[in-house]
């Protein structure tokens, strides 16, 4: 509403409109305080610094610090399973594969079996164990039947293998099977000297062994292989 200026007796015009003056004030004040209002609510909007792992990525030696440690841990760990599973294979136990037919039928070829590399640290090779060794032949590995132990003696004659002496029961092979020690000799013997073993195949027909490279020093047997 207009209302009019008195000045002394005279009315003043024209009209003056201060009540509207007064409103263009209130809604520039409040105009800027929305504007302030809408900048701060921006300003905590604003999202987070981004992070990974619960850890922020802001330029802050403490935070880098701590990034570094856990990369450092993440890395021993891991170093720590392979070398345990290395010395594991070398040292415990490791899976190995039959490859050829010289000890059918007890381990036919391709087959795999575990070998317990661990346990001569406790107790001596004795016959009947199944060992892989190294072959004095060819360089690689074999897998063997440990027939004598140190000191003593073997010989095979007649198709039958002695030890000490005495007819050697062989409960593990086909029965009927004959042991011969070439095509030329029909008897043949061997002593085992001081930490050396006697191995045979089973499969005597088809098999190098220590009929041909003699008694293996036990340096070159690896472990047990259990069939």
């Amino acid at each position: 509403m207009l209302h009019p200026i008195l000045r002394g007796d005279d009315w003043y015009l024209p009209w003056v409109a201060r009540p509207q003056a007064k409103c263009e004030a209130q809604v520039q004040r409040r105009t800027f305080e929305f504007m302030e209002f809408g900048a701060t609510e921006h300003e905590r909007r604003r999202p987070a610094a981004a992070s990974v792992g619960g850890v922020g990525c802001e330029n802050d030696p403490a935070v880098t610090a701590r990034c570094l440690k856990l990369v450092i841990g993440w890395l021993v760990i891991a170093g720590l399973t392979y070398g345990c599973f290395h010395l594991s294979q070398r040292y415990v136990v490791q899976s190995v594969q039959v490859t050829g037919s010289s000890m059918s039928p007890s381990l036919p070829d391709s087959s795999w079996y575990l070998l317990n590399r661990l346990v001569y640290y406790f107790r001596e090779p004795k016959p009947r164990d199944i060992v892989v060794l190294y072959d004095p032949e060819d360089q690689g590995y074999a897998i063997k039947r440990i027939i004598a132990k140190p000191g003593d003696s073997v010989c095979v004659r007649d198709g039958r293998v002695y030890v000490n002496g005495v007819l050697l029961r062989e409960p593990y092979l086909p029965p009927g099977t004959k042991t011969f020690c070439s095509l030329t000799d029909s008897s043949q013997s061997w002593i085992c000297g001081r930490h050396e073993y006697f191995v045979l195949g089973d499969n005597r027909g088809n098999s190098a062994d220590s009929r041909t490279y003699g008694a293996v020093p036990q340096q070159n047997i690896l472990g047990l292989v259990s069939p």
